[in-house]
């Protein structure tokens, strides 16, 4: 998967969504590696893949405030097959985090236009 660095530094990439009715939506990603979930999308993209939502989860931000939010069943395009991920609702640009990443090997030229290469580990 490739993606590139922008002007304010953020690496990001477009990934594809699919909700349970068979809705597809792509989205512009940032790279988080200081969110240790999968994926976070803005509540009305949720609404709009008419994701089941699954609980309330909590998380420590890095102010050492704690947020609520929903969180939903959902699958992402990831090495070429639909993977069934958790994704967190938040009112945020996507944001990517490390569980989605876990077996992958993340590189990244950091400057404008910059390359974002997510390779598979062997």
């Amino acid at each position: 998967m490739e993606g590139v660095v922008g002007s304010d530094l953020e690496a990001g990439f477009a990934l594809t969504l699919r909700g349970p009715s068979g809705v597809i939506r792509e989205v512009d990603a940032i790279v988080d590696t200081g969110f240790s979930g999968y994926l976070t999308i803005p509540p009305d993209l949720a609404s709009a893949l008419a994701l089941p939502q699954q609980g309330i989860g909590e998380s420590l931000l890095a102010d050492g405030s704690i947020t609520r939010f929903p969180y939903f069943a959902s699958e992402v395009i990831w090495n070429d097959r639909y993977v069934a991920i958790e994704i967190d609702a938040a009112e945020t640009t996507p944001l990517v985090g490390m569980r989605l990443l876990r077996g992958h090997r993340l590189c990244a030229d950091v400057y404008d236009g910059g390359r974002l290469t997510i390779e598979r580990l062997p």
